[in-house]
């Protein structure tokens, strides 16, 4: 009963004595690695945001994607509330190609719309906003939209 009690109790104080190990946080990546190309933020209703960066450090792409598919006005409001229309500039023109893709070229950014599927082009999945000119660093190489290219 004595040696059962003694292993308990070493047990026990093993158990207390043990520390957690210390994360990096996220400036301990930035020494190690230097600058983002991207980060992520979790958003209301479920919408994660990617933000993508030029060598500059620039925001060249910012990707909105939901756990579930949203109408095309849920999907406005957040692209409202990213990029707000004063902040685009004036429309250029907006075209939806097949129903599998939709997007409004500003005078300073491109807005896609990805929906669902074909049937279903009113429920959207993701959407980006892409900064006309601005060429993203590392393997986001998409990011980059002229105010003169022809569509995207």
């Amino acid at each position: 009963m004595a040696q059962g009690f003694h292993l308990l109790t070493l047990l026990f104080t093993l158990i207390l004595g043990l520390q957690p190990g210390k994360a990096p946080v996220s400036s301990d990546w930035q020494k190690r690695y230097g600058q983002p190309e991207a980060e992520r933020y979790a958003l209301s209703d479920g919408f994660v945001l990617t933000v993508s960066y030029s060598a500059t450090g620039q925001t060249c792409k910012a990707s909105i994607e939901s756990a579930k598919a949203q109408s095309r006005a849920v999907f406005e409001g957040a692209l409202n509330e990213i990029v707000p229309a004063a902040e685009r500039g004036k429309e250029l023109r907006s075209i939806d190609l097949s129903n599998l893709v939709g997007f409004t070229q500003y005078e300073l950014v491109t807005v896609s719309l990805y929906p669902v599927s074909r049937e279903s082009y009113q429920e959207i999945k993701s959407a980006a906003v892409y900064w006309n000119g601005i060429q993203c660093k590392g393997s986001d190489q998409q990011g980059s939209v002229s105010p003169s290219a022809g569509s995207r």
